[in-house]
């Protein structure tokens, strides 16, 4: 035997013994590990298996009960999640994951007073964490209380101005409850700059502007949500409207259409389909609209008895016009009932008054209306 020939026949010999023994032992993978690649996959059982293994292993290890809390939280085990939070924070103090986890599983459950201590507690550990004063915002919301909310949204918004369209959109809608429509606007402006695909954002701004009476610029908004999301029944309706208030009856019949046929549960759609029609002269369709919103919400459109009451009116049918105005009536003095500052309610019922012919009680809803700060028009035979 050569010398070459005996160092191939050692190298397949060393070959041949390394596969015959045993493979080299892999590290073991961490079930903290394999629990994090649970959640994100989410398969919340395995995560709080593994979580839990995790925790056995290390009793004071804080991340493993944040981790299992987080599955506990994501599988709306409330109670366990606030369990888990609280073990971590008693063993790492006010960590930022752990408070964050329990706020929102107390804000699940409702105690909104101990989420925003949570939220508070994680914003002082994070002070510019976007998420944090995002979240708080909400609870104050929910809690009424509409300046410190504000001020959450406002600091969210200073610190990522670029990735807070949330709280631009969540800042808007409470300027627009507060009658601050032109910083609403401002604010669907600039959500609508970072995310400009957004049908949502349109409808928003349009339905402010539509509150403006801004009704072209509302109009433009509706038809770019409709071009974006041509499903959505809610910018047709905004369209429709603008549509109506310029006088295109057919413009605006076409799109009511469009939205009953997307959601033909929305009474609002017929009810004010109804009224185009009405303005056409076309009082038989317009009861027929009139009907169909009864029919959905019985309670719902307080107006809607008076206008078709009009319509039977206007086709002659004094009878059922009689009825149609005296439920209008007593609609509208259930809600005054309820709500008794309200001047409009009292303006709407005067004028169902008015057109049952009894002048003296219609005069008198129209001016508790304008002491109540409603603007009337005088009505047309009142003394």
């Amino acid at each position: 035997m050569n010398t070459k020939i005996a160092w191939l026949l050692a190298a397949l010999y060393i070959v041949l013994l390394s596969g015959c023994s045993p493979k080299s032992s892999q590290p073991a993978v961490d079930p903290y590990d394999r629990a994090s690649i649970h959640v994100n996959n989410r398969r919340y059982s395995q995560a709080i298996a593994d979580f839990t293994k995790a925790i056995q292993a290390n009793p004071i290890r804080a991340e493993a009960y944040v981790g299992r809390g987080d599955a506990y939280r994501l599988s709306h085990d409330f109670d366990k999640a606030i369990a888990d939070y609280s073990k971590a924070i008693s063993l790492a103090g006010n960590d930022y994951f752990a408070c964050m986890g329990r706020a929102i599983a107390y804000q699940q459950k409702n105690n909104l007073n101990k989420a925003i201590a949570d939220y508070s507690a994680a914003i002082s550990l994070c002070p510019d964490d976007v998420d944090a004063h995002r979240f708080r915002g909400g609870v104050y919301r929910e809690l009424g209380d509409l300046d410190k909310a504000l001020a959450d949204y406002t600091k969210a918004i200073e610190s990522s101005p670029n990735e807070a369209t949330s709280c631009y959109l969540s800042r808007a809608s409470i300027y627009s409850e507060k009658g601050n429509e032109d910083l609403a606007i401002a604010d669907y402006s600039h959500a609508i700059r970072i995310e400009p695909g957004v049908a949502g954002l349109h409808t928003d701004r349009g339905l402010a502007y539509w509150r403006q009476r801004e009704f072209d610029k509302a109009s433009a908004d509706f038809s770019e949500a409709i071009r974006l999301d041509p499903d959505d029944a809610t910018p047709y309706l905004g369209r429709a409207f603008c549509h109506g208030r310029n006088g295109c009856h057919d413009e605006a019949i076409a799109d009511y259409t469009k939205a009953t046929q997307l959601q033909p549960e929305r009474p609002g759609a017929y009810l004010f389909r109804g009224k185009e029609y009405a303005a056409k002269g076309d009082f038989d369709k317009a009861i027929a609209d009139f009907s169909e919103a009864i029919h959905l919400d019985p309670e719902g459109e307080l107006v809607v008895f008076y206008e078709r009451g009009i319509a039977y009116k206007k086709i002659g049918d004094e009878a059922k016009a009689r009825v149609d105005f005296d439920k209008a009536i007593a609609d509208f003095s259930e809600a005054i009932r309820l709500e008794p500052g309200n001047g409009l309610l009292y303006h709407e019922r005067g004028t169902s008054y008015q057109e049952i012919g009894d002048e003296a009680k219609a005069k008198a809803d129209f001016d508790k209306a304008r002491e109540l700060g409603f603007e009337a028009e005088e009505p047309k035979n009142a003394e």
